[in-house]
């Protein structure tokens, strides 16, 4: 049976590692003939080598995903490595690279979980990681030179406004939606969320959406700058 289970999770990683690479390739021609549609007269080429990379990072990101190298809290999230491909995208490539992964990796976590995970997890996933990529937007404005000013900034940005948006989404849509669906709850209000988080973490409810997320943004953003600098020699 584990042999079995093994066997189907690795051809799972293979086949949405496939198909996110062909998600990548069109998403990434498609925006190629929007931008040419608006700077008539500019040539646009895809960078084959840029191409490439993000179906990998896709494809490890999907592997971390799988992986045990994950810590769960009660209510769902889980603190793991699998941002730290695409923000790698960013700190390599910009932006428009990284987001291209974003909705690639996005992509693969819905076929990963199925249908029964509701999508959740997927979503709250693309709205933190977006929320990581913003901060060191902001950080490049401070230091554009990426030194360890722009690391700390970066940080500091990207935990405020995830916190923050991570919140309001586990307030309004994503707890709601767990709680009742996957854990069975009866919810009738948002005091009730409050009140179960809370006594699930011990802690005040914000703060227990909070933490974790900050947590989750400082893996993302220290575990990505560390390793950036190696893989830079080698694709480059």
């Amino acid at each position: 049976m584990l042999t079995t289970l093994k066997k189907f999770s690795s051809n799972l990683i293979i086949v949405s590692g496939q198909l996110c690479g062909i998600f990548v390739l069109k998403m990434e021609q498609n925006i190629l003939k929007m931008e040419h549609h608006i700077f008539r007269g500019i040539t646009m080429k895809a960078n084959a080598r840029e191409i490439a990379f993000t179906a990998i990072m896709t494809a490890l990101a999907l592997v971390f995903q799988v992986l045990p190298l994950k810590v769960r809290t009660p209510w769902g999230m889980s603190i793991d490595l699998v941002a730290v491909p695409v923000v790698l995208l960013y700190l390599l490539f910009g932006f428009r690279t990284s987001m291209l992964g974003l909705v690639a990796v996005t992509f693969g976590l819905m076929i990963i979980s199925g249908p029964n995970s509701l999508g959740i997890g997927p979503i709250m996933k693309f709205f933190a990681t977006l929320s990581v990529l913003i901060g060191l937007i902001f950080a490049e404005k401070v230091d554009p030179e990426r030194t360890i000013k722009y690391l700390l900034a970066g940080f500091v940005v990207a935990s405020v406004i995830r916190s923050v948006l991570m919140i309001l989404l586990n307030y309004y849509f994503a707890l709601p939606i767990y709680l009742k669906f996957v854990l069975g709850y009866d919810i009738t209000s948002g005091q009730e969320i409050i009140r179960i988080v809370e006594e699930m973490m011990h802690m005040p409810f914000w703060l227990a959406i909070a933490l974790p997320n900050t947590i989750q943004t400082a893996v993302d953003v220290f575990v990505a700058y560390l390793v950036v600098g190696r893989v830079k020699k080698i694709i480059f």
